[in-house]
């Protein structure tokens, strides 16, 4: 997959709660042009681990 990067527009049916992403827009959607989701494990557990994550350069959180 090649680089995300962000778009005028929300993916449809993505909902995403991580404000200090580069990527998130209000109502909590996403406006990256696709999205890769892996797998976390840590302590026997597997989460879902959203690797178009970017940090936000000047996040308040």
């Amino acid at each position: 997959m090649s680089k995300a990067y962000k778009t005028d527009r929300p993916i449809d049916g993505i909902h995403c709660e991580v404000a200090s992403c580069d990527f998130h827009a209000p109502e909590d959607k996403c406006t990256a042009n696709c999205i890769k989701v892996g797998v976390k494990s840590s302590d026997s557990k597997q989460v879902a681990d959203c690797e178009t994550y970017s940090k936000k350069e000047s996040c308040c959180q």
